[in-house]
């Protein structure tokens, strides 16, 4: 498994936030194996130290561990446009592979 940067695993969440709205079954794998739903955006595993915990919206805040980084899923309802074609390619396709060296700060 290759290391990736910030940016490229901010582009990973975004686009799995995206993706939750408009697809029901990505939305319940998100919520129930969060590592599993961003290894099928990114196309790799994530680093084994990180976390990532997918909620919805409201859902009872809790202390989380160090390496531990909580998304809250947007709901369905607060799409305010339909994705073009094309984001939605971009987010069922991952990103485009370009991070290197993913530092610390989780």
């Amino acid at each position: 498994m290759a290391d990736f940067s910030f940016a490229e695993f901010e582009g990973c969440i975004e686009k799995a936030k995206l993706r939750a709205q408009v697809d029901p079954l990505f939305r319940t794998l998100a919520l129930n194996d969060a590592k599993e739903a961003l290894r099928k955006i990114r196309g790799a595993s994530l680093p084994d130290d990180l976390t990532v915990v997918f909620v919805e919206p409201g859902a009872s805040a809790f202390k989380d561990p160090a390496h531990t980084r909580v998304v809250v899923l947007d709901s369905s309802a607060e799409v305010a446009e339909e994705l073009s074609d094309d984001d939605l390619e971009n987010v069922a396709g991952g990103g485009d592979g370009t991070g290197t060296g993913m530092t610390g700060g989780w």
